[in-house]
């Protein structure tokens, strides 16, 4: 296997469609569909499942894909070696970023990115948020983007305000949430914590709980399902009409939102191919 189809592989298990994976790394969808029905034979075994609502990977994919995230992440760090040692250097910044973030918004920057700079590669390194400000103190990452706000010693940048919404089939008031089941979804502790802060000024009685899933995606999917409301931040959420989305406010009747942190160490700004990445990201804040 090259090593493009190992980042073939992480990407498309990073964002279960193949639409958005081909975005990310720059291709078709029918080249990335060939490529992997390639590897799939070269290997021997199906590595994914196909449907109109995406991928789902076999427990062989899922091995691979585990692989590759150690297989990229050990290409990393030892190109980062030499480049420190003077002997190479590619054009290339990596960034950090939760995997919710990384499907619904930087897809689009990316490419717009993309556009400007189509000779530096982005390598994309997925995380929970927690994780991501020790990852450039490590150098394993250049600079990166976190949901919520957190203790950190970097420089950070406000990209983005996002509002919250309780999502649902079918028109609700705020009334109705302790009533209905909770389908929770949250990785991030500092997200999951404000969302329970809001909850215990609202309500006396504790979230009626439902089923806790790991990703968004697999929340929207359970309340599609009719089981459950869930509650996210997000404009992207606009874009569903099978959802109705009542917006959440606090006591003070402003919007309860989550802000999206943009960071990186001074440090990174010496490399030439981040400092590119970081000044565009800049430009393109949406606050």
């Amino acid at each position: 296997m090259r090593t493009e189809d190992w980042k073939l592989l992480k990407t498309l298990y990073t964002t279960k469609n193949l639409t958005q994976a081909a975005r990310l790394l720059f291709m078709s969808q029918p080249a990335l569909t060939k490529r992997l029905q390639y590897i799939e034979k070269e290997l021997g075994c199906q590595l994914v499942y196909r449907s109109n609502k995406g991928v789902t990977f076999t427990a062989e994919g899922q091995y691979l894909a585990r692989q590759s995230e150690r297989f990229l992440g050990l290409m990393e760090e030892t190109l980062h070696h030499l480049e420190l040692m003077g002997n190479h250097s590619t054009p290339l910044v990596r960034i950090g970023a939760p995997s919710s973030f990384v499907k619904y918004f930087l897809v689009g920057l990316l490419s717009d990115f993309h556009a400007e700079h189509p000779d530096i590669s982005p390598q994309i390194r997925v995380d929970v948020s927690s994780e991501i400000p020790k990852y450039i103190h490590s150098h394993a990452v250049d600079c990166g983007f976190i949901l919520g706000d957190s203790q950190h010693s970097l420089t950070a940048h406000l990209y983005d305000v996002q509002d919250c919404y309780a999502i649902y089939t079918s028109p609700i008031s705020l009334e109705d949430l302790p009533l209905l089941p909770l389908i929770l979804h949250n990785r991030n502790e500092s997200t999951q914590s404000a969302v329970f802060q809001w909850w215990n000024e609202h309500f006396r009685q504790p979230p009626n709980l439902g089923i806790h899933v790991t990703d968004l995606d697999t929340a929207l999917d359970m309340v599609a399902n009719g089981l459950g409301y869930s509650i996210a931040f997000g404009s992207f959420l606009e874009k569903r009409p099978d959802f109705f989305l009542l917006p959440l406010y606090n006591l003070d009747q402003t919007p309860f939102t989550r802000n999206t942190w943009f960071l990186y160490s001074e440090s990174t700004l010496s490399n030439p191919y981040a400092r590119e990445f970081i000044n565009f990201v800049r430009s393109q804040q949406t606050v």
